[in-house]
C-alpha cells in the first residue's frame, strides 16, 4: 500500500542517523531521576543547548515504552523529581527497610543476641534488653534504597519531551511532535506530575485527553506533587520520631508515659505538616474541578502560538465534532476520570500514600517487638501483633484523621490564602493525643493482662490477646470504612 511503499521509500532515501531520531525514542527512568532529576529541575526554556542535545543523546530507539510522563515546565522540577522518585522507589525502599530490621530480629532470636541496654517495664512487671540495631538497619537501608534507587531502574523506559524529541532541529521537532500519538498508544502507563496549573496548559490537556481516547481510563496515575513532597517530609520526620522515642525508652522508666511524651513532642510536628497538607490539598481540588469545569482549549497557553494551531489540527482531527465536543469531553469524561482518581474516598489520599508515609515507623516497631524475645511466648505474640495493627491500620487511620481536619479547616475559613498555623498546630496536638490513645488501648492494656502486671476479674491471661485481636479488629473496619473506593462514594463536586 501507499503507506509501506513510503516507509520504504524514506528508509532508502534517509540517512541511517535521521531515520534512527525518527524512530519512537525513551529515555531510563534512571537517566530522569539521575543528578537529582536534573532533566525536570531546570526549564526546558532556560535550558542550554548543549544540554538539550545531551538529553536527546541519552535517549534510545524503542519498540514500546513503559511511562509517559506528562508534566508541566513551569512546575517545581525538584517537586515533580520527588513524586516520580516517591512513585517508584517507596515500595522498594519499605521492602529494603522492613527485611532489613526482619533479618535482624531474626538473627538475635536464633542465632546471637547484639549488647543492649536493659530496661524493667513496670506495668507489665518484666525486663528485657532494648535493640537499637534493628532501627539502625531498617533506616539506613531504607533511605539509601530510596536515594539511589535511580540508577538501578535503566529498564524502565519514559517519555520526556526533551529526550525524546529533539530541541536543537527544528525539523526532527516538528517530526517528534507529531509522532506524540503514537507514543501514546506504544505507553503502557500514562503518569501525570499534576498541580494546580496543569490543565492550564494546551499539551498538558492534550496528551490527557489522547490517552484516555487512545488507550481509555485505565493506566493513569496522578501524582500531586505537592502532596508527594508533604508525604516525604512526614516520612522524614516519621523516621526521626521513632528513633527518639526508641533512644529515650530504656531512660524514662514507665512505658506508657515515654509513649505519651514521645507521642506528642516528636509526632506533633509530624501531624501538623499531614493538617496543612490536607488543607492544601483540598484547595487544589477545588481548583482544578473550577479549572475542568471552565476549560476550553482555545484559552488554554502553549509555548508557541504554532503548538496551539498544531494541537487544535490534531482534535479536529481526532475528535468527532473538533474542539468544542474536545471542550465537552474535557469537562465531563476527564473531569469524573480525574476527580475519581484522587477522591472517591472518605479519607483524602489513597491508602497507599499515607500507608508509605507512615512506613518510616517500620524499623522501630519491629525494635520494640524484637526486644520480648526473652519474654513469654503469648507477651511475643501480642507484641508482634501490635506491632503489625500499628502499621497496616492505626497508623493509615490517624494520619488520615489528620488530613480530613486540615481539610475541615480549609472549608471552615473557605479562604486558602489565610493561613492560620495555630489551627495546625491545634490538629498536630489532637492527633498527637489521638495516637496517645489508640497505641495505650492496644499495647498497654491487653500486654498488660498477658503479662499478668494487671488481673480483671481473675481471667486467664489468654484473654489479653483476645482483647488485642477485638481492638485490632475495629481498626481494621475503620481502615476499610475510610479507604474503601466505590461508586457510592464518587463525587461530583468538592464540597
Amino acid at each position: 500500500d501507499l503507506t509501506s511503499a513510503g516507509d520504504e521509500l524514506n528508509s532508502c532515501i534517509m540517512p541511517p542517523v535521521m531515520s534512527s531520531q525518527l524512530a519512537l525514542r525513551a529515555v531510563p527512568l534512571s537517566a530522569i531521576l539521575g543528578q537529582r532529576g536534573n532533566m525536570l529541575r531546570t526549564a526546558m526554556s532556560k535550558t542550554a543547548m548543549e544540554v538539550q542535545s545531551l538529553a536527546f543523546d541519552r535517549s534510545i530507539v524503542v519498540e514500546r515504552l513503559d511511562m509517559f510522563l506528562s508534566h508541566r515546565w513551569g512546575s517545581p522540577g525538584l517537586s515533580k523529581y520527588i513524586a516520580i522518585l516517591l512513585h517508584n522507589g517507596m515500595v522498594p525502599a519499605f521492602t529494603a527497610s522492613t527485611g532489613a530490621c526482619l533479618s535482624v530480629a531474626l538473627f538475635q532470636m536464633l542465632v546471637y543476641e547484639l549488647p543492649g541496654p536493659w530496661m524493667t517495664e513496670g506495668l507489665y512487671q518484666l525486663s528485657w534488653q532494648v535493640s537499637y540495631y534493628e532501627l539502625v538497619a531498617g533506616l539506613l537501608v531504607g533511605w539509601a534504597t530510596l536515594i539511589f534507587v535511580a540508577p538501578m531502574m535503566t529498564k524502565t523506559t519514559c517519555f520526556l519531551d526533551i529526550a525524546c524529541i529533539s530541541q536543537t532541529d527544528h525539523i526532527l521537532k516538528k517530526m517528534g511532535i507529531a509522532q506524540i500519538p503514537e507514543y501514546i498508544e506504544k505507553s503502557d502507563t500514562l503518569v501525570i506530575t499534576w498541580d494546580p496549573e496543569y490543565f492550564s496548559r494546551a499539551w498538558c490537556s492534550y496528551e490527557l485527553a489522547l490517552f484516555v481516547v487512545m488507550k481509555g481510563k485505565e493506566n493513569i496515575r496522578m501524582l500531586p506533587i505537592k502532596t508527594y513532597c508533604g508525604l516525604l517530609l512526614v516520612n522524614l520526620m516519621c523516621s526521626l520520631g521513632v528513633a527518639l522515642f526508641l533512644l529515650l525508652w530504656p531512660w524514662m522508666g514507665d512505658g506508657a508515659n515515654c509513649t505519651s511524651l514521645v507521642v506528642v513532642f516528636a509526632g506533633s510536628p509530624c501531624f501538623c505538616i499531614l493538617s496543612a497538607a490536607g488543607e492544601v490539598l483540598r484547595s487544589d481540588l477545588k481548583a482544578l474541578e473550577t479549572q475542568l469545569s471552565e476549560f476550553s482549549i482555545q484559552n488554554a497557553n502553549a509555548t508557541e502560538l504554532s503548538d496551539h494551531d498544531m494541537i487544535c489540527d490534531s482534535i479536529n482531527k481526532m475528535v468527532q465534532g473538533g474542539c468544542k465536543e474536545f471542550d465537552a469531553m474535557v469537562q465531563t469524561e476527564i473531569k469524573q476520570l480525574v476527580l475519581a482518581s484522587m477522591t472517591g474516598r472518605r479519607a483524602t489520599l489513597p491508602y497507599e500514600l499515607v500507608f508509605l508515609a507512615a512506613s518510616g515507623a517500620v524499623p522501630q516497631l519491629v525494635a520494640t517487638a524484637s526486644c520480648t524475645r526473652n519474654c513469654p511466648a503469648l507477651f511475643q505474640l501480642g507484641s508482634w501483633f501490635a506491632a503489625a495493627v500499628c502499621l497496616f491500620f492505626v497508623y493509615p487511620c490517624v494520619l488520615a484523621a489528620c488530613m480530613g481536619m486540615g481539610a475541615l479547616l480549609s472549608q471552615i475559613r473557605g479562604d486558602a490564602s489565610s493561613w492560620n498555623y495555630s489551627s495546625h498546630i491545634l490538629v498536630g496536638l489532637l492527633t498527637s493525643v489521638l495516637m496517645t490513645l489508640a497505641i495505650f488501648s492496644l499495647y498497654q492494656i491487653p500486654l498488660a493482662i498477658v503479662s499478668g502486671g494487671v488481673v480483671l476479674w481473675e481471667l486467664p491471661r489468654w484473654c489479653g490477646l483476645v482483647l488485642q485481636a477485638f481492638i485490632g479488629a475495629i481498626w481494621c473496619w475503620l481502615t476499610v470504612f475510610l479507604y474503601w473506593k466505590g461508586a457510592d462514594y464518587e463525587i461530583e463536586h468538592i464540597d
